[in-house]
């Protein structure tokens, strides 16, 4: 026979097994919005990098320096600031970027080249271009930067 005057004090195995479940999907929840402002976060300094060399790249060709053109080349991987009217792989002078592993760099050119060159004194591109930044994990996380006829760089989201 039950003790009217006694306490029940704890929980069942049901509410138990509810405040688990609930805790799981928070954490889940939790890790999914640190994992995409990572991602997003790295999408961004990748964008930043590459546009502040774009700038460099053109900024230099105007300006006369050196009395050359000035340029970027696309690797899936990296990206290379070079002087001179083409690529050279073998440059000493050539600065190298490499970007984080599970990104990938793509470059369309009307020209069909990996590499953008800004043509000395006026910064104007040798052909027009798109740059890709992407996510191998995430397909639709992605950034374009697209240098138009008078070396203007837009980056669209």
């Amino acid at each position: 026979m039950r003790n009217p005057h006694r306490e029940h004090a704890g929980f069942t195995v049901v509410e138990t097994l509810i405040a688990i479940f609930i805790l799981i999907l928070i954490g889940s929840i939790g890790i999914s919005v640190f994992y995409n402002s990572r991602s997003t976060k790295t999408l961004d300094v990748v964008t930043d990098g590459l546009n502040f060399t774009l700038e460099l790249a053109r900024s230099d060709a105007l300006a006369g320096k050196n009395a050359s053109n000035f340029g970027i080349f696309v690797a899936t991987s990296s990206y290379t600031y070079f002087m001179g009217s083409s690529y050279d792989s073998s440059d000493l002078n050539n600065k190298t970027t490499k970007i984080p592993s599970g990104w990938l760099l793509s470059t369309s050119t009307a020209n069909g080249s990996s590499a953008i060159v800004f043509t000395h004194l006026t910064g104007n591109p040798q052909s027009m271009a798109t740059v890709t930044i992407s996510n191998i994990a995430t397909p639709p996380l992605k950034r374009d930067l697209v240098i138009g006829s008078q070396g203007d760089i837009s980056v669209i989201k």
